[in-house]
């Protein structure tokens, strides 16, 4: 999604090299580190109960990470993520709401994307490719057709 969200930003075609960079370089970090990261502790929480028998190193079923550091960190990194997101607009803002949503219909019941490969598969595509280039074009210039077309 960081790649992505620069690629989108540079399709915007308004993109400089003044007070943009600061801009790009927040939006990457939201899309990456924050959003990306989000939607794997959303999914390593949803498969906890399988990673216990099948990899209990992991840090959640070995009891490494507890279930309340997750929720913390769950609504440290929404709030995080949703505040740029705001602060780079409201359509950015709206494009980080329909990538979190497209996270937990992965992730989580009833929907539980990830146990069907065309359904799961596109989610991940949408969230992590699409919506994070459209998001990077609203942060710098109005949403084109082409631009939404490519991602």
């Amino acid at each position: 999604p960081t790649w992505a969200f620069m690629c989108g930003a540079i399709a915007s075609g308004a993109l400089g090299w003044n007070e943009s960079i600061g801009r790009l370089l927040l939006g990457m970090f939201m899309a990456g580190p924050i959003l990306c990261g989000l939607s794997q502790v959303v999914n390593d929480y949803a498969d906890r109960e399988v990673d216990a028998i099948n990899e209990p190193h992991r840090l959640i079923p070995s009891g490494q990470v507890s279930l309340r550091h997750v929720y913390i960190l769950t609504a440290v990194l929404t709030w995080i993520g949703a505040s740029i997101a705001l602060f780079l607009g409201r359509q950015v803002a709206f494009f980080v709401a329909l990538g979190l949503v497209f996270a937990l219909a992965y992730s989580l019941r009833p929907i539980r994307g990830k146990r069907n490969g065309w359904i799961g598969n596109a989610l991940v595509a949408i969230s992590y490719e699409g919506l994070a280039w459209m998001a990077g074009h609203a942060a710098f210039a109005p949403l084109t057709g082409e631009s939404v077309t490519i991602a």
